[in-house]
């Protein structure tokens, strides 16, 4: 598999030198590889895979900034559609 250079920085903006949480640096790390998973899928012709991947790529981000507040994700009981902050 070709490797695939993404900038990942694990430093908090505005030069404080803190850097992100353990959580969030698991799932930013986490939408790092889907977004070179979704370049290789585009470079491959596998479009619509793509986006499947450059999707769950903003989801983990979402979920690291989350993880940043102190919050988290969960789906809603089994059969449910509903998904809530907690």
């Amino acid at each position: 598999m070709e490797e695939f250079d993404i900038e990942l920085s694990l430093e908090c903006p505005g030069g404080s030198g803190t850097r992100v949480t353990p959580e969030a640096e698991r799932l930013l790390r986490k939408a790092a590889r889907a977004l070179a998973a979704a370049e290789v899928l585009e470079r491959s012709g596998s479009s619509e895979f793509a986006c499947g991947r450059a999707y769950y790529a903003m989801f983990y981000v979402a979920e690291a900034l989350l993880a940043e507040v102190g919050e988290s994700f969960r789906w809603g009981a089994p059969g449910s559609r509903a998904a809530e902050c907690r």
